[in-house]
């Protein structure tokens, strides 16, 4: 059992991808199963993590233990003192005070935990440029990666969005301040937030018209479905802690206004759709589909239908 602190939702995300990728890799047999805290049923781990006929490692997922309710907690607590073999459960804790009693006795029971940090200030930040553009194959000065930081002053996914475009643009070269002023200076008039946005809203029309012009300025298919998992996990973090302050969710007060509007056409089903559509459409992207351009609008018209539909 692990427990993964999640105070980014962005490097939470790449956590939880990266152990799956290296439990498929170590056996693509892998069981993967989903369990929902909020609506968990006693008895929902237990079959979870039983066994199969052909004895496969499991991996199974609790997204949002905070809203663990009192069946889950007592089957997690009696669970993790006699683990099954060959399974991997994982608790993401999204942050806030709910579920603290679990916490505790995870601690208690010295369950291994890791936080998936917030940057809380523009050096870290800058830090994390760099390393970005280092894990993309890319690099990028010191200068360059401040003046990004500064001129942006947005989230981090939208920043880190930028260096992957930079290091696709600039294959080989340093990224230099001049290199990022110049891409400041001629900034694509539509790019995949916008795209995203469109199609969240429901404005089908508008949002493919868009995809056109952000593919034809070169805008990746990834860098639309990783703006599409973004936006969607800002409408579901709004939509789940309504009475959270913009600090404790960690977004600017704009944007939770923002995210308010958008909500009203959306509801719990709708916003399942979308995370699934959007799963879907970024492994096609990334390989899976011999046309990307169909991924992408298939993605556009799930979402926008979804958004105008409720």
């Amino acid at each position: 059992m692990i427990l993964l602190r999640a105070e980014e939702s962005l490097f939470a995300d790449r956590a939880v991808s990266l152990i799956r990728k290296n439990l498929l890799k170590a056996d693509p047999g892998t069981e993967i199963s989903t369990v929902e805290a909020a609506t968990y049923e006693s008895g929902q781990l237990a079959v979870a993590v039983s066994p199969s006929l052909f004895a496969e490692s499991r991996f199974v997922y609790i997204p949002q233990v905070e809203q663990a309710n009192t069946a889950l907690v007592e089957d997690l607590l009696k669970y993790v003192t006699t683990p099954e073999p060959q399974v991997v459960i994982l608790l993401r804790h999204n942050g806030g005070n709910s579920a603290r009693k679990l916490l505790t006795e995870l601690q208690n029971l010295q369950v291994p935990a890791y936080i998936a940090p917030k940057l809380a200030n523009d050096g870290e930040r800058i830090k994390c440029v760099i390393d970005e553009a280092r894990s993309l194959g890319g690099r990028i000065d010191n200068d360059a990666a401040a003046a990004l930081v500064l001129a942006m002053r947005s989230e981090l996914p939208e920043i880190l969005a930028v260096v992957s475009q930079l290091v696709s643009d600039y294959p080989g070269e340093v990224i230099t301040a001049n290199l990022v002023e110049e891409y400041q200076a001629g900034k694509r008039e539509v790019d995949g937030y916008e795209v995203v946005q469109a199609a969240i809203d429901g404005d089908l029309a508008t949002a493919l018209t868009h995809l056109r012009h952000a593919l034809s300025c070169g805008v990746t298919g990834p860098s639309i479905t990783g703006a599409m998992a973004f936006k969607l996990r800002q409408l579901a973090k709004v939509s789940t802690i309504p009475r959270r302050t913009a600090y404790e969710m960690g977004m600017a007060p704009f944007m939770v206004q923002k995210t308010q509007g958008s909500l009203r056409t959306w509801n719990e089903m709708a916003l399942r759709e979308a995370f699934r559509a959007c799963a879907i459409a970024d492994a096609e992207v990334k390989g899976e589909s011999r046309d990307p351009v169909y991924a992408l609008e298939k993605l556009l018209i799930t979402v926008a239908r979804r958004g105008s539909k409720f």
